[in-house]
């Protein structure tokens, strides 16, 4: 008996803690779901830019209650104390705004068409936000209920007992469009234009509708008003396509048929629970776990897909070509924001479904010529940078081979190399920015920030050239790729923008690095201080080896807050957010800066990176938060960027490095977090003696193996296996002795020496014939710029360059001109002489070639590169024209060819070797340059000193394993590296 009592008391306390345990396995991801995080946001400081979307993952519409109508950005204002409507919005940011949106209010009493008259008030303490489901009891007596499908949605509104009851449609202000209704039928269709494609949607009530009217002067609009005796609750099945309201309905009748709003809801709930559930994590707080939760939604919320099944068949209306096309589409994102954590994170979590929406995209280039630098759904004209070239190069270097890879590197090659005329199509600042080592400030706005993203992006496009055996392309871009070098300054130890004359933008005591814009998008020159990171190694010896670029962190991060508007007429809220973050310079707001902690890893010194992390992950500070009041964020999250930054971060590791398939190790925010791979394998990051004062990595094992380097490839990651970190108090040197000895950065060490240089410089160009009359002439050929051309008269031409002295030109360059693609050469050779062009020497020939777009520059390697003081281009036949053209030619040496070293080797350079260098690179950025010793403008100090470091790591080891290329044997082809 007193066993059994002794049972019973053991039993009573053990209980509650046993109910508990229940209760927590019970929760699910979706339950930690706020979607009103971000939503506390205005034009002048941001704590996210969201609005409180139902929808599913990546689906086709975004369902959300209104608070601002007729506003193209702000749908939802946290503040705001009423409610305009429920909507399908479509919008991918504020800054971009809605479009193709249809707003549904219920109502009682008098039925009101006008904003300030409808409007009905609310309190955040009667409402509930999450991803698969929202309600909402209004002032008014009503309560509105809505749960999202893929194309469809199902609203349950429960009227008061009392009073006339009504249901308004109608579009924001500014839209057009038609709206009828069948009151006999319970229906509701019509079409609306609103800032983008025609909507076409479908609506089925499930009680009896007494009336339907037309809006009369408020746009297009029907309101439906019930019978007093219909029943309280109301369901509402509404559909929506880009095809026809026929397709609207078969959306309804497929994806909501006679279901129950509870099972709809249940379904939507399961649909977030599969996505979420991929990634798991123990040892959070509840509100962490809003905080990771919220943000993986946020992050699975976008791209959109437009694809609808049309009898079974995948198709999409195009916002590139107008019409119907068959296969995927995808909208609604930003590349620029995105490609930096978003797509990594599809490609680890999700690498099917990533596949699939990359193809939308590949289709969207199909259909409109480029790919989009920003999708919404069109082309939008928004931030710098192809950045669709990292995401795609990233995904076939992760193993992600579901879209036609063929077509998407021929978009990349387009976005590299042929100028675009339209704004929101390729590159800005290609006339020249192709041609130089840098783009002139005076050809773009942001022009170094462009410069900046285009080599990060060349060098992706590299790794993908390089992955399908393209290895002309694969090398040109690799080499184009370390231009970045020139635009750093030594003088003031930042990068800057260059004028066309290659000075920079001010003078050395003019030049302050927070001032934001000018040269710089979103930011100041602190914000793109380790701007390179597609080639970290190369970066940190750029700026003086691991401990000169590890101080630059710090100081970055110890800076004052404070900031100067430059070219921006009024104070940005990025500006203010900057401010808040309390981490000196460090702007979090700035998409642009999210690599920049992780840094510390390949300059040795991660304890830095795991430290400050940290910092940012910490709930103590406005970086990330539950959501309480609306807050969440502390900046734009712009198509989940930031909310990716926060997963990644919170699970140990981040693709810090574009164009490599690793991930650099920070420090991990849980105990344990598990990743559910879509192989069915799982991998387990542990961290043992977490806390909020234990953030310093001691030690590492990788599946039981030491693990000495603060990386982790993709490939381990996905083949499953469990990452243990052993957490403490006070910083180590763990990972610290081999940063910049990882494999896959070998390349990445190799300094911008490798720069391409043309040999067509200070010298002389002629022609067999040219058009004087309009200045077309020979030398345009070698101006450097595509907008100016050589014309000559005839059908076939040569034309030639007599340079001061011999150069030996490993490739060249062709660019079409601006007009008459049948001027273009189809048939040439490539000759070279010593003798003043006595003899020639045949270099390359080339038949039935085509230039397939105007102002497109192709490369060409020349296959047995030798010395020569003139190159000639002899045209044997063009397409059919009386004349023949091009833009510009260019034959290219590679000057100082790096070597792969250890960055302590470095060889004194002797000063003969400095003066042919540095004549080289200022001949490429059109610098003047003195010698040593001598009064000297600051570019010129700037060049002598990147110079000493450049060739002193050009005679390391690497090269004496690569001789000089006019000293290979024929037919010796340099590779590129294994991505």
């Amino acid at each position: 008996m007193l066993r059994l009592q002794f049972l019973a008391g053991c039993l009573c306390l053990l209980l509650p803690a046993a109910v508990g345990s229940i209760q927590a396995q019970a929760a699910k991801p979706s339950d930690f779901v706020n979607t009103l995080r971000g939503s506390d946001s205005s034009a002048t400081f941001s704590r996210g830019n969201t609005f409180p979307a139902v929808a599913v993952p990546f689906g086709f519409n975004l369902w959300t209650p209104v608070t601002q109508p007729g506003s193209a950005g702000s749908l939802y204002a946290y503040n705001d104390a009423a409610i305009q409507g429920f909507a399908v919005s479509h919008e991918p940011s504020a800054v971009l705004g809605d479009y193709a949106t249809l707003q549904v209010l219920p109502s009682v009493g008098e039925l009101h068409w006008r904003d300030v008259e409808r409007k009905q008030a609310f309190s955040h303490a009667r409402e509930l936000a999450k991803a698969h489901y929202y309600r909402v009891d209004l002032d008014s007596g009503i309560r509105v209920e809505l749960t999202p499908t893929l194309h469809a949605a199902a609203f349950r509104i429960t009227f008061p007992a009392r009073g006339p009851r009504n249901l308004l449609f109608d579009a924001p202000d500014k839209a057009t469009g038609a709206m009828q209704a069948d009151a006999a039928q319970g229906t509701v269709s019509g079409s609306i234009s609103f800032r983008g494609p025609k909507l076409y949607f479908f609506a089925k009530l499930d009680v009896p509708v007494k009336s339907a009217a037309a809006a009369t002067d408020t746009g297009p609009g029907v309101a439906i008003s019930f019978e007093q005796k219909a029943p309280r609750n109301v369901m509402l099945r509404i559909g929506t396509s880009y095809i026809s309201v026929e397709q609207a309905r078969a959306h309804v009748e497929e994806e909501l048929a006679e279901r129950s709003f509870d099972e709809l809801q249940a379904a939507a709930r399961a649909t977030w629970d599969s996505y979420l559930s991929r990634i798991q994590i123990e040892g959070a707080s509840d509100s962490q776990k809003v905080t990771f939760y919220s943000s993986l939604y946020r992050a699975l919320l976008y791209p959109n897909t437009m694809t609808e099944l049309v009898d079974g068949v995948p198709k999409h209306f195009s916002p590139y070509s107008n019409d119907v096309r068959s296969g995927p589409m995808y909208v609604n994102n930003g590349f620029w924001h995105s490609y930096r954590a978003a797509w990594p994170l599809y490609f680890l979590v999700l690498p099917q479904q990533a596949g699939t929406m990359l193809q939308g995209f590949v289709n969207a280039y199909r259909e409109g010529g480029w790919a989009p630098r920003g999708s919404a759904p069109g082309y939008r004209d928004v931030m710098v940078g192809t950045g669709s070239d990292a995401v795609f190069a990233d995904a076939y270097a992760k193993g992600v081979r579901n879209f036609d890879v063929n077509a998407a590197y021929e978009s990349m090659r387009k976005n590299a190399l042929v100028m675009s005329n339209q704004a929101a199509k390729g590159r800005a600042g290609m006339a020249r920015g192709t041609f130089r080592s840098f783009i002139p400030n005076e050809d773009t706005a942001e022009a170094a920030a462009w410069h900046l993203e285009n080599c990060v992006n060349d060098f992706s496009i590299s790794r993908l050239a390089h992955a399908l055996g393209d290895e002309t392309h694969a090398e040109y871009l690799r080499l184009r790729s370390l231009n970045y070098a020139a635009l750093y300054s030594a003088s003031v130890g930042f990068f800057r923008g260059r004028l066309a004359d290659g000075r920079f933008r001010t003078p050395d005591q003019q030049f302050r690095p927070e001032e934001w814009g000018h040269e710089f998008t979103k930011g100041c020159a602190w914000h793109y201080a380790a701007a390179a990171n597609h080639d970290p190694g190369g970066m940190v010896s750029l700026y003086g080896g691991p401990k000169a670029f590890s101080a630059k962190l710090d100081a970055l991060l110890s800076a004052g807050p404070d900031f100067l508007l430059g070219s921006h007429k009024h104070e940005l809220h990025e500006m203010l957010e900057a401010r808040a973050g309390g981490m000196g310079q460090y702007a979090h707001s700035n998409a642009s800066t999210h690599h920049i902690l992780y840094m510390y890893d390949y300059a040795g010194q991660p304890w830095q990176a795991q430290k400050n992390v940290r910092r940012v992950l910490a709930e103590s500070v406005p970086f990330y938060t539950s959501g309480a009041a609306g807050g969440g964020y502390l900046g734009d999250d712009d198509n989940g960027q930031m909310s990716a930054w926060y997963v990644f971060s919170a699970l140990g590791f981040y693709p810090a490095s574009p164009g490599h398939d690793s991930y650099a190790i920070g420090s991990p925010l849980f105990s344990r977090a598990t990743l559910r791979l879509e192989n069915g394998k799982a991998f387990e990051v542990v961290a043992h003696d977490n806390a909020d004062n234990h953030v310093y990595i001691q030690r590492a094992t990788l599946n039981g193996q030491a693990l000495d380097v603060p990386f982790i490839k993709h490939a381990q990651i996905v083949n499953g296996g469990v990452l243990e970190l052993f957490m403490g108090e006070n910083p180590s040197t763990w990972g610290s002795g081999a940063a910049l000895a990882q494999p896959e950065h070998a390349d990445s060490q190799e300094l911008a020496a490798g720069l391409l240089s043309d040999c067509a410089q200070g010298g002389n160009a002629s022609a067999s014939s040219e058009n004087t009359e309009v200045d077309e002439v020979a030398k345009r050929a070698f101006d450097d710029d595509s907008r100016s051309k050589w014309v000559a008269t005839a059908p076939s031409a040569w034309l030639q360059y007599m340079s001061p002295g011999s150069c030996v030109a490993r490739f060249y360059t062709l660019t079409s001109a601006n007009d008459e693609p049948a001027r273009d050469p189809k048939e040439w050779v490539i000759e070279g002489s010593n003798d003043g062009g006595e003899t020639w020497a045949v270099l390359d020939q080339r038949h039935n070639e085509q230039f397939r777009f105007r102002y497109q520059t192709r490369v060409f390697e020349l296959p047995q590169p030798a010395a020569y003081r003139s190159y000639r281009l002899r045209v044997s036949a063009n397409y059919g024209d009386p004349f023949t053209q091009l833009a510009e030619v260019e034959f290219l040496s590679v000057r100082g060819q790096g070597a792969k070293t250890a960055p302590v080797e470095r060889p004194v350079a002797s000063e003969s070797q400095l003066k042919v260098w540095i004549c080289g690179l200022a001949k490429r950025c059109n610098c003047s340059v003195v010698a040593p010793g001598a009064a000297q403008p600051h570019a010129s100090t700037a060049l002598w000193l990147l110079a000493a470091a450049l060739i002193g790591r050009a005679a390391s080891k690497r090269a004496r394993n690569r001789a000089c290329r006019h000293r290979r044997a024929p037919g010796d082809k340099r590779r590129a590296a294994a991505p």
